[in-house]
């Protein structure tokens, strides 16, 4: 509220933020993201939990392989942990027998996983220079990164009255937010971002600038 806004009478902005109901958006699945090989061996690797909890005995599945692997320690330093829960960074030992890469997801799930190429989402491009569709780009989530490219924009998102309206051009301009539909040239896992903000968002890089030059939300996939 200000003097110089003697029209609104509603409650402050900070008012509204700490009124916000603290809901996670997180599963409780466990999930790693490998930032780096670290041994010579290939069967140490550092990284972060991006969910849920591990400890050793945990039997994970390997994207993009699809492969299974098998936890048998977790250690940080000189310490070794008998389990540990996200959003800890860690070592984690497995028994693999193939390339485990930066990038990579060891994920803790039961049923069969599914890859997807494409997925609708939400975009809130950044750059000043005007998103293009059919141009090459590069999506980054945690710490994969990926060439795509948007195929279609969809609809623009009209920040006044919060309503989308139909598209009526292929470029975006800088603070456009729009649904689009995107294209990955490998296959990826990824998750609604209702149900995993982690795994289901990420953003665009420009590889000529290598600026970050959008923000998405993943809404649908395209298995």
């Amino acid at each position: 509220r200000s003097t110089n806004t003697d029209w609104y009478s509603g409650s402050s902005l900070l008012e509204i933020l700490e009124a916000i109901p603290n809901r996670s958006a997180e599963s409780t699945t466990g999930s790693f993201s490998v930032q780096y090989p670290i041994s010579d061996t290939g069967s140490l690797y550092g990284g972060r939990i991006l969910s849920g909890s591990l400890q050793a005995g945990d039997s994970l599945t390997h994207v993009p392989s699809l492969k299974k692997v098998v936890v048998s320690g977790l250690s940080l330093a000189n310490e070794q942990f008998i389990q540990a829960t996200a959003p800890f960074s860690i070592n984690i030992e497995v028994s693999a027998g193939f390339p485990i890469n930066r990038g990579d997801l060891l994920l803790k799930k039961e049923e069969a996983l599914t890859l997807c190429t494409s997925a609708k989402a939400t975009l809130c491009w950044l750059d000043e220079s005007p998103l293009i569709a059919g141009r090459s780009y590069l999506f980054q989530q945690n710490a994969k990164v990926a060439e795509c490219t948007i195929t279609s924009i969809e609809s623009l998102l009209d920040v006044r009255t919060n309503k989308s309206q139909p598209a009526t051009s292929q470029e975006l301009q800088q603070n456009n937010i729009a649904t689009v539909t995107i294209l990955f040239f490998e296959p990826l896992y990824l998750e609604r971002y209702t149900d995993s903000r982690l795994l289901g968002s990420g953003i665009i890089i420009d590889p000529t600038t290598n600026a970050t030059a959008g923000a998405i939300l993943i809404e649908d996939l395209t298995r």
